[in-house]
C-alpha cells in the first residue's frame, strides 16, 4: 500500500509518520496513462482495465510499459460500489 503526498512536499517536509512501519520516500518523476472505473476495487476488475487501456494506447502508438501497472482506489469500503473512483495507471513514453 502506499499513498502519494502533494508536489509540495519534500522528504524534508512531509508529515512524520506515527508509525514507525510506515516509510517515506521519493519517486521519480514519471508519465502515466489512467483509465477511471466505478465498482469494488479487485485485482480481476483492474487486470481487466488494464488490459484496456493497454489496448487503447497499442491504438493510439503510445509506447506504454504494462508490466509496472498500478492500482489505485480512493473510497472506504463503505461506500456504495457505484461511487467509488478507482484507476488502473500504466507507465507510458511520450
Amino acid at each position: 500500500m502506499s499513498f502519494l503526498l502533494p508536489a509540495k512536499y519534500t522528504i524534508e517536509t512531509a508529515p512524520v509518520p506515527k508509525d514507525s512501519r510506515v516509510q517515506l520516500s521519493e519517486m521519480p518523476e514519471r508519465v502515466e496513462a489512467v483509465i477511471v472505473f466505478s465498482g469494488n476495487l479487485s485485482t480481476e476488475s483492474s487486470r481487466a482495465k488494464m488490459e484496456e487501456l493497454k489496448e487503447k494506447l497499442e491504438e493510439m502508438h503510445i509506447q506504454a510499459d504494462a508490466s509496472k501497472w498500478t492500482m489505485a482506489g480512493y473510497n472506504p469500503p463503505f461506500c456504495l460500489p457505484f461511487m467509488k473512483t478507482n484507476e488502473v495507471h500504466i507507465p507510458v513514453t511520450l
